[in-house]
């Protein structure tokens, strides 16, 4: 008799970790090709002046190519959208020195009134739609 956890790696071994922009199982070698590809990570990229809640920012939709629902349920979650400041302000506790792009929330797509510092999706086409969505939100919201 098996246990759960030989039931989740069966699961993680037969669902591949990396997929292309279409949702098609990738090598990682093919992975890395296209990783370090900007125009092919980059769906959506818009840079917003200051408003009542942030500094100028920038809207950045990409696609990670790593599914981010780790194999435990659905189709593949390949797609992420963040807001980050234009200006790197921020060290990084990591690697002092290193100056990096703050991060900033947004209105959250599927209720304005919350906020959120990410939204993940599936398919291309969904993170673009979301990316336009969330754009108008934070124009609605924050330069009103």
């Amino acid at each position: 008799m098996s246990n759960w956890f030989d039931d989740l790696k069966k699961q993680l071994d037969r669902k591949p970790m990396w997929y292309g922009r279409k949702g098609e199982p990738l090598e990682l070698e093919e992975y890395a090709r296209r990783f370090e590809d900007m125009d092919y990570r980059r769906v959506g990229y818009d840079e917003i002046p200051a408003t009542r809640l942030c500094p100028a920012t920038y809207l950045s939709t990409v696609w990670l190519g790593i599914d981010h629902s780790f194999g435990l349920s659905g189709p593949p979650i390949i797609f992420e959208t963040m807001r980050f400041s234009l200006e790197r302000t921020e060290e990084s506790p990591m690697m002092p020195g290193r100056k990096y792009h703050q991060t900033f929330e947004f209105p959250y797509p599927e209720d304005p009134t919350e906020r959120t510092e990410q939204v993940r999706y599936c398919t291309e086409e969904q993170a673009s739609l979301g990316h336009k969505l969330i754009l108008r939100l934070i124009q609605e919201h924050e330069m009103t």
